[in-house]
């Protein structure tokens, strides 16, 4: 049996956390959280330790998000698996998202694929 994934999207715009609910929906024994603030985010994170989570790079403001993650790691599993997302890198941003921390950058527009390839199993 596959051990359930706890995911945390910490994302604010609300036509992209639709296409990330889309696409978690039809994930294989995962549940999934949205955040809209950090604060938020980190009270749950002390009940719930997610193993996956997607953070906006712009979230709460420019590259905020790559600020949030070593607070994110203090709360989640040892074994997280972190993922920074963003629509627009420009010369270096990649290795300044990979130097905050991250394992994974992707790019918006989301894609299924994208997400499945990260470790979590389609529904059939």
């Amino acid at each position: 049996m596959v051990k359930a994934k706890r995911v945390a999207v910490f994302e604010k715009n609300v036509i992209d956390r639709f296409i990330y609910e889309r696409i978690l929906k039809r994930a294989d024994n995962t549940s999934y959280h949205f955040f809209g603030d950090l604060d938020n985010a980190l009270a749950v994170g002390q009940t719930t330790p997610f193993d996956i989570v997607f953070v906006d790079v712009h979230f709460g403001g420019e590259n905020c998000g790559l600020e949030i993650l070593p607070h994110i790691k203090k709360v989640c599993s040892g074994n997280l698996v972190s993922i920074a997302v963003t629509s627009f890198i420009q010369r270096n941003d990649f290795e300044k998202i990979m130097a905050a921390g991250f394992n994974l950058c992707i790019e918006k527009p989301l894609l299924e694929e994208n997400i499945f390839t990260i470790g979590l199993e389609k529904t059939n």
